[in-house]
C-alpha cells in the first residue's frame, strides 16, 4: 500500500473534492453551459480554491479547469493534489454504467499529481460490474507502477443505491477481485452500524466520506456519525461550495471568504478531535 501521509493532517484526511468538469460548468450557467469559457471556469475554481488552500490537507482537482486554477490560486504549489484517471460521465446508459480511463497514471504523474483517483459507478447486479472491476484493476496496477497512492471513489446506483448494503457489497466484490486501494472514498453507509461494518470490511485501509451533493448540514451530521465508527476523513465537494455558484456580488464574496472556510473548519474539527 502506498504512503498517503502527505494527504493527511494529524493522521486524518481533510480534503477538498474539486474535480468536477461538465457538472461544474452546468452549475455555473444552467441555461447555457456551453457558453462558459475555459478561462471563466478556471477563474471561478481559483476563487473557490484560494480561501480553502490553507485549511485542506490535500485537494482533488481535474486537469482541465482545476489544475490551472490551483496554480493560479496557490502559486507556491504547496498543496498536494490528486488527479482523476477517468473520463467525466459514463457509458452504457443510466442502469449499466461503465467508466472509461482518460489519463494513464504516468500522465497524471507527469502533470504533478501526488496521487491518483478513480470514480467508479457500481451496481453489483448490473452487467457492467465485470467491466468496472476490470477497469479498476487496470487503474490500480498503473498507479502502483508509478508509485502513486490510489484513491478509489465508489458511487452506487440502481436499486438500493447509497445504502449500506450497496456500499458494502461493492467493497466486498472489489476486494474479492484483488482491488486494494490506498484509500476508499465512500458514500455515507446509512447509519453508525453501516459505518462500523465498512470499517470491519476495509480491514485497516483508510476510508473517507464523500458528499454526493448533499447539503452541508446533512454532510456534517453524516461525518459526525462516521467519525465515531472508524472513518478517517473526508473529500468534500459540492456540500461545501455549491451555493457559491448561485450567488453574485457581495453575497458571493462573503460566502467564498467567510462561510465556506468556516464550513471546512467545522468538518476538520470533527475529524481532528477524534
Amino acid at each position: 500500500m502506498k504512503d498517503t501521509t502527505n494527504f493527511t493532517r494529524n493522521g486524518r484526511y481533510v480534503m477538498l473534492a474539486f474535480d468536477h468538469r461538465g457538472s461544474f460548468v452546468k452549475m455555473m450557467r444552467p441555461d447555457n453551459p456551453d457558453s462558459v469559457t475555459n478561462e471563466e471556469a478556471i477563474q471561478m475554481k481559483a476563487r473557490i480554491i484560494a480561501p480553502l488552500a490553507n485549511y485542506c490537507s490535500g485537494i482533488l482537482i481535474d486537469a482541465v479547469y482545476g489544475l490551472p486554477a490551483l496554480r493560479k490560486a496557490v502559486p507556491s504549489g504547496n498543496v498536494p493534489f490528486l488527479l482523476p484517471m477517468e473520463e467525466t460521465g459514463y457509458e452504457g446508459g443510466k442502469e449499466n454504467r461503465k467508466s472509461q480511463l482518460q489519463y494513464s497514471a504516468r500522465e497524471i504523474k507527469e502533470m504533478g499529481a501526488q496521487g491518483a483517483k478513480l470514480l467508479l459507478y457500481f451496481n453489483a447486479t448490473a452487467d457492467a460490474a465485470k467491466h468496472q472491476i476490470r477497469i479498476t484493476r487496470q487503474a490500480l496496477e498503473e498507479a502502483n507502477e508509478q508509485e502513486l497512492p490510489f484513491f478509489l471513489e465508489i458511487v452506487t446506483y440502481g436499486e438500493g443505491e447509497n445504502s449500506a448494503s450497496a456500499v458494502l457489497r461493492a467493497i466486498q466484490m472489489l476486494k474479492e477481485n484483488g482491488v486494494d486501494p490506498a484509500v476508499w472514498k465512500l458514500e455515507f453507509p446509512s447509519d453508525a452500524h453501516g459505518c462500523r461494518r465498512v470499517s470491519e470490511l476495509t480491514q485497516g485501509t483508510p476510508w473517507i466520506l464523500l458528499t454526493r451533493g448533499v447539503l452541508f448540514d446533512v454532510f456534517k451530521e453524516q461525518l459526525q456519525v462516521a467519525a465515531t465508527e472508524g472513518c478517517r476523513g473526508f473529500l468534500a465537494g459540492r456540500g461545501l461550495w455549491q451555493e457559491a455558484l448561485e450567488l453574485t456580488g457581495g453575497e458571493q464574496e462573503k460566502f467564498l471568504k467567510e462561510i465556506m472556510p468556516q464550513r471546512f473548519a467545522e468538518l476538520s474539527q470533527i475529524m481532528l478531535q477524534k
